[in-house]
């Protein structure tokens, strides 16, 4: 028995993978925006097939206020996990969402509010909440990689380790391909290089274009700017696609 608390303004309909596999005795609540709502046939035949109790419960906001909308789900997701936690304190609770806020809301409960009898996760995907799989936030992984490529200093001769031929320099570069980055610079217009390895990180990691839109969301909740990075790298994508792979 278990309850799936869907951050669906972030996970959007990638975050149900894995809603086949639950049974009656398992609870889907997604929370869901007006910005955000969309719902095809294919996802209407999912849910209306799945064997788990369905929720759907719709965010309102009545301020216009930058990030409103994404505060008041946040709020909202929070509180009814509070609501849970004491309602239903042996059943465990999965956060489906890749929003770094929400880790706070697990170092509180695991600091405060932890017992044997209860417990709250956080994942990207109701499969990878089922299987126990840690969220990796990839975008990250693959900057940290970069960034430890460019902060790598350490020569052979200082080790006094007999010299092996020598590589191509230890840069951002190695991990994203030259052309890529270029490209990236131009379409953006911006010598940002933390910008730039950031959108490369983000083409690297995104396997369509519904995986692009998410991911820029993921990182820049201004829907505004998301939606003005999109359109500008949705033309070139398949072809960025190719340099992020090696490939022309």
């Amino acid at each position: 028995m278990a309850t799936y608390l869907i951050d669906y303004e972030n996970v959007y309909i990638e975050g149900l993978t894995g809603l086949e596999y639950l049974t009656k005795r398992d609870e889907v609540v997604i929370f869901y925006t007006q910005n955000r709502c969309g719902l095809t046939f294919e996802l209407h035949q999912r849910l209306i097939s799945c064997d788990a109790k369905l929720r759907l419960m719709e965010v309102t906001a009545l301020s216009t206020r930058k990030n409103t909308v994404k505060n008041a789900l946040d709020l909202q997701l929070s509180m009814y996990i509070g609501y849970l936690i004491g309602s239903r304190p042996k059943e465990r609770l999965y956060i489906i969402s890749k929003d770094t806020d929400f880790d706070l809301n697990q170092q509180f409960y695991d600091r405060y509010l932890q017992e044997d009898v209860h417990a709250l996760s956080i994942y990207s995907t109701i499969e990878n909440a089922m299987k126990g799989i840690p969220t990796r936030d990839v975008v990250q992984a693959l900057e940290e990689t970069a960034a430890a490529a460019s902060a790598d200093t350490t020569s052979t001769e200082e080790e006094n380790v007999p010299a092996a031929p020598k590589k191509a320099k230890s840069s951002a570069a190695m991990l994203f391909p030259k052309e890529l980055q270029s490209e990236v610079r131009e379409l953006l217009d911006t010598d940002d290089k933390q910008a730039v390895n950031r959108i490369c990180a983000i083409i690297t990691a995104s396997e369509d274009l519904l995986t692009l839109n998410n991911l820029l969301s993921r990182y820049y909740h201004d829907g505004k700017q998301v939606k003005d990075m999109y359109h500008k790298l949705k033309p070139s994508y398949k072809a960025l696609r190719k340099l992020a792979n090696g490939t022309k």
